[in-house]
């Protein structure tokens, strides 16, 4: 790991996305990078990590001593991450990346990299309910039993139906939550998930994630 550089991006992150006709750090304060931390260290030395969307979180898993692959839409946006990397000082053979969109693009990695296991997915990516869902099946494919993923802006509908899903579920345990984030740890082998149909989704109710979303 590298300290002074996990710090530096926690004091000084880079404006790498824009929208709203300004540059904008992205979604993941302080809380949320501190839980991406936490997730990290508690993995060991030199962990895989797939993320869905890409940004900060690249620059601080990097930092972190992962090593990183990113599924992104945007090709100035992979120029940007990268000219970051330089500027950071961080490990540029240590980040590859798949342009394109995940729910089409991920599974043809997958599929053409069958042997693929990683200790960290990350889901941040499109927010539509085929995206999430999709990020997720191949994510939790490629997902090591006790390996964890993090799912972000638990805010978006999409998001908060998975999170009931998993929270429902006998194959993760939530592990820890910051603001918008959640951390699930993977406790089976199997590839895929099982059926959904465990527990009553009513049993969890909307307001439980509003709490957490809202929540510094």
């Amino acid at each position: 790991m590298n300290q002074p550089t996990f710090d530096r991006l926690m004091d000084c992150p880079p404006r790498l996305h824009f929208w709203g006709n300004e540059w904008r750090v992205g979604g993941l304060g302080p809380p949320q990078l501190r839980l991406v931390e936490r997730a990290v260290k508690g993995l060991g030395d030199r962990i895989e990590v797939i993320e869905t969307g890409a940004g900060l979180s690249t620059l601080v898993f990097l930092a972190l001593g992962a090593r990183v692959l990113s599924f992104l839409t945007k090709p100035d946006l992979q120029e940007r991450i990268g000219k970051a990397i330089d500027e950071y000082g961080l490990p540029a053979r240590e980040w590859r990346y798949v342009l394109g969109q995940s729910e089409f693009t991920f599974p043809k990695y997958l599929d053409e990299n069958p042997e693929a296991v990683c200790d960290l997915v990350l889901i941040d990516g499109g927010h539509l309910i085929h995206t999430v869902f999709t990020d997720f099946t191949y994510g939790f494919a490629s997902l090591r039993q006790g390996g964890l993923m993090l799912l972000d802006d638990l805010q978006a509908s999409s998001v908060a139906v998975l999170y009931r899903m998993l929270k429902a579920s006998r194959f993760v345990e939530e592990i820890d939550v910051a603001g918008k984030t959640v951390a699930f740890r993977k406790k089976v082998k199997a590839r895929l998930p099982g059926s959904w149909v465990e527990t009553d989704l009513n049993d969890l109710p909307l307001d439980d994630i509003a709490q957490k979303s809202n929540a510094h």
